[in-house]
């Protein structure tokens, strides 16, 4: 046997079997070389986290940089709808759910003077007591308003869904009568006494009912497009803050009506035992529904502040802040925020570049 074939065959150690090669090391994922291509403020100190690694920390604060991406970056906000008129979008929203809001708090306002009076507070006895009415109109009217925003928010949504926004804008209009006639039928009989002997007109008790109603057929109609919006808040549509369901309000509407029709009976009937329990049951029936739907109309405003920001600053997507290679040229904003200079890029060969001996001479190794 020649050397060569000694050389090209080396016989197996301990006379077994040849060895297997040895394997080389796994190749690094890509993914540890991710920098941070975007701007992106350290979730808990602000400091601009462009350039980093996503396996860094934060050098102002030590915080992980996976812990801002985590907070910060919207998986899904890629898929999301762009929204043509932001501002004015954001701006209907909340003016629906403020309006909604001072509805139920003027609604409340004659009866909290009534219970003022009768536990005998200090300058409410012979005060007159405050009409409701016009401030439930403005009220009315800022909703139906910023309800305007619900009927088509961005392209895309289903005609049935803009239809329903659309006709629950028009419902506004048999609302605000029946609201408007209830006020001033009860202003003329000085409220409805529901804190000593509740004896409504049957006018009355069937305004209150159709109020109710319209109601729940509205805040029905707006939730299809009500919850698009929703999905913009990450934070919302994860499930981090609790929300109302406009279901749940639509159920108390339900009941402030049923509440309403309870009070026909003690017109009809005759028997002392059956009014007064009608009557307890109404009171108790308006009082509940009336609550529930001014907690839920407080916890849409809450909610609609919270998709208003989603929709004026919408989070950023994985592509935007993550990518390989050099970094993207700041905002505008963060270079007021941050005018330094992102940090030079180590010297990487290219094919038009030679690579540089490691003894620092100009001349390329051979």
């Amino acid at each position: 046997m020649s050397p060569d074939d000694a050389t090209s065959n080396p016989s197996p150690p301990n006379g077994g079997e040849s060895s297997a090669p040895a394997r080389s090391p796994p190749p690094a994922s890509p993914l540890v070389g991710r920098e941070l291509g975007g701007d992106l403020p350290c979730v808990f100190c602000g400091y601009n986290l462009r350039g980093l690694s996503v396996r860094s920390m934060c050098p102002e604060c030590g915080a992980g940089v996976r812990a801002t991406i985590l907070s910060v970056v919207d998986p899904q906000a890629s898929e999301l709808r762009t929204i043509e008129w932001p501002r004015l979008t954001a701006a209907g929203i909340v003016l629906w759910a403020f309006g909604a809001v001072a509805v139920a708090m003027l609604s409340w306002l004659p009866q909290i003077a009534d219970i003022l009076q009768a536990i005998g507070v200090r300058g409410m006895r012979g005060a007159g007591r405050p009409s409701a009415g016009l401030g439930v109109m403005l009220g009315l009217a800022t909703s139906a308003l910023g309800a305007l925003a619900l009927i088509r928010p961005h392209a895309g949504i289903r005609a049935r869904d803009c239809v329903k926004a659309a006709l629950a804008v028009v419902l506004y209009i048999p609302l605000g009568v029946a609201l408007w006639l209830y006020h001033l039928d009860s202003d003329s009989r000085g409220g409805p006494r529901y804190f000593s002997t509740w004896s409504p007109s049957r006018e009355m008790c069937i305004l209150l009912a159709l109020a109710g109603m319209l109601i729940a057929i509205i805040i029905a109609l707006q939730r299809p497009n009500a919850r698009l919006l929703v999905a913009r808040s990450m934070v919302m549509r994860t499930g981090r803050v609790d929300r109302q369901t406009l279901y749940a309000m639509a159920g108390a509407a339900c009941v402030l009506s049923a509440g309403g029709l309870i009070g026909l009976i003690p017109l009809s009937a005759t028997d002392p035992t059956i009014v007064e329990a009608a009557r307890f049951a109404g009171v108790l029936a308006i009082a509940l529904g009336g609550g529930m739907l001014s907690v839920g109309a407080v916890g849409s405003l809450l909610d609609s502040v919270r998709i208003a920001g989603a929709i004026l600053i919408p989070k950023v997507t994985a592509r935007q802040v993550i990518r390989e290679g050099r970094p993207g040229p700041k905002s505008r904003v963060m270079k007021v925020i941050d005018p330094t200079p992102p940090p030079p890029r180590p010297f990487a060969p290219t094919p038009l570049e030679p690579a540089r001996p490691a003894d620092g001479s100009g001349s390329p190794r051979p």
